[in-house]
């Protein structure tokens, strides 16, 4: 057969945020395999399995600001891991002005730091809201798309975000389909599909499957065994 090699690479994924990486979040009995990190999942399987997940992977919980995940820094900041999935700012419009979301974001981010690799999922579309918290969406997502220019752990998952703003509505104008039956909220798993190949496609250059063919010498440092062959 052909030979493969193990990716030597150590990528230990946490999600932090609110409920599109909770894990802990369920939705219905129909719509809950994908819910919470279920986006990376995929990405995940699309990337040839690449992230291992952190034993304290979960740091994502339903409802957080961006105040809440700050609070809770002392706990998410001790994980061991080199990529963090990160969702904040959605929340936050019902209690923080587009500015002090900023601010805590790059709060955030200065904690974590510029070692760890941060694939962070925009504000995603909703049906109930108005023209000032569309508004106020857009300018987190502008910052954060802005922040990749200086931070260059930052990836952006800007095509996660596959909606329509038409200046002259009060809302976003969400994929069809895309919501949980009855929900204005929490997206279902054929979004969640939809993010994942979108993380997919920004991030597949970046980490190498787990298991890669075999061209030269140079692909199997590390190997010494044949057990370790696939």
């Amino acid at each position: 057969g052909i030979p493969f090699a193990p990716n030597q690479a150590r990528n230990i994924i946490m999600f932090l945020g609110d409920s599109m990486v909770d894990r802990n979040f369920t939705q219905t009995a129909t719509e809950n395999s994908l819910n919470g990190y279920g986006s990376f999942n995929h990405a995940n399987m699309l990337l040839g399995r690449p992230w291992t997940y952190s034993t304290s992977a979960n740091q994502g919980v339903i409802g957080d600001t961006t105040t809440q995940i700050l609070a809770r820094s002392a706990t998410w900041n001790a994980v061991d891991c080199d990529v963090i999935g990160l969702s904040a700012g959605t929340n936050d419009y019902l209690t923080l002005t587009a500015a002090e979301t900023i601010t805590n974001l790059g709060l955030i981010l200065d904690l974590i730091g510029k070692v760890k690799r941060i694939i962070y999922l925009p504000c995603p579309p909703r049906t109930f809201v108005d023209a000032a918290t569309v508004a106020k969406w857009l300018a987190i997502n502008k910052y954060m798309t802005e922040q990749q220019a200086v931070r260059a752990n930052l990836l952006v998952v800007d095509e996660a975000i596959d909606v329509v703003v038409d200046a002259t509505s009060t809302q976003f104008a969400p994929l069809a389909g895309s919501l949980v039956a009855g929900s204005a909220v929490h997206t279902n798993n054929a979004f969640a599909f939809k993010v994942g190949q979108a993380i997919y496609r920004k991030v597949r250059y970046l980490f190498p499957p787990r298991n890669r063919l075999i061209r030269s010498a140079a692909d199997v440092a590390g190997i010494t065994t044949g057990s370790k062959q696939m």
